[in-house]
């Protein structure tokens, strides 16, 4: 691990444990990506500014004092605040992480408009993870026009985190078994069947779903099948074909035109880029 820990565990801006592979810049927001070993224990520790991950391969188990532990897989994202303390295990494979740290300035100006982003989770690929997904990439671009994409990104991703803020604390209990039901590989169910299921009104499925997911339920389930193709498109071995239809695609060109209309490119140039 490169990183070293400071006073009360505090890690400045831009250190990181594991060993850094590449770091970028887009104006406001810092990029470092790191690789991780398997079963590698991160000691206690909090990062100087508030950032985002983003788990591109591999996973990890992630434990705070304000959410207790979490499992994270890959295509799936967190924004820490700035301090919050937590602590890290890698699961078996090891993992690479994409770490996007926000400016003070760039917090402040969002706080000004609403409240404070607080800590946020995205299991179920929403907006945070494909706004980091296509910061990435803005990133890499580089020159003037994808610099002023990655920004225009990042500013989306702070103001996404900070609406989050505005939702109550605690979605109804049964919203898990709608979530649940979408997730399952089975047909798609209509409104009116969640809502049967859960034992609510089509009305409480719809509006609830997208207060707490941010997207209606077939947006939501399209993203959980884009974050399955894409895990499987960094595997070696596996075709763009066999990975469409193991994440529910039709066929290789339903999975090809979801996949550019969330990242904006095709299933062989996202395999290229990450192979």
């Amino acid at each position: 691990m490169s990183a070293t820990v400071g006073p009360g565990g505090l890690l400045s801006t831009g250190a990181y444990f594991g060993r850094v592979v590449s770091r970028g810049r887009a104006p406001g927001f810092s990029l470092t990506e790191t690789i991780y070993g398997r079963g590698e224990d991160l000691p206690r520790h909090a990062h100087e500014r508030a950032f985002f991950c983003l788990t591109l391969d591999g996973a990890y188990t992630e434990r705070t004092l304000r959410t207790g532990e979490t499992a994270y897989a890959p295509w799936t994202a967190v924004f820490h605040p700035a301090g919050e303390i937590h602590t890290t295990r890698m699961g078996s494979r090891g993992g690479r992480v994409l770490n996007v740290e926000v400016d003070p300035d760039r917090l402040d100006e969002a706080a000004a408009l609403a409240p404070a982003p607080d800590a946020a989770v995205d299991h179920g690929g929403g907006e945070i993870v494909w706004l980091l997904a296509r910061l990435r990439r803005a990133a890499r671009a580089g020159g003037a026009s994808g610099s002023l994409d990655a920004e225009a990104l990042g500013t989306e991703l702070v103001a996404t985190v900070t609406r989050a803020a505005y939702r109550d604390a605690r979605p109804p209990r049964w919203l898990a078994r709608v979530a649940e039901r979408l997730a399952d590989d089975g047909p798609e169910p209509s409104v009116r069947e969640l809502a049967r299921e859960a034992g609510v009104h089509p009305v409480h499925v719809a509006r609830a779903f997208r207060r707490f997911h941010g997207v209606p339920p077939g947006t939501w389930r399209r993203r959980l099948r884009v974050r399955r193709a894409c895990a499987l498109l960094c595997s070696r071995g596996v075709s763009i074909a066999e990975a469409a239809a193991a994440a529910g695609f039709a066929d290789q060109s339903h999975l090809t035109r979801t996949l550019k209309s969330l990242l904006g490119e095709t299933p062989g140039a996202f395999r290229r880029a990450e192979t």
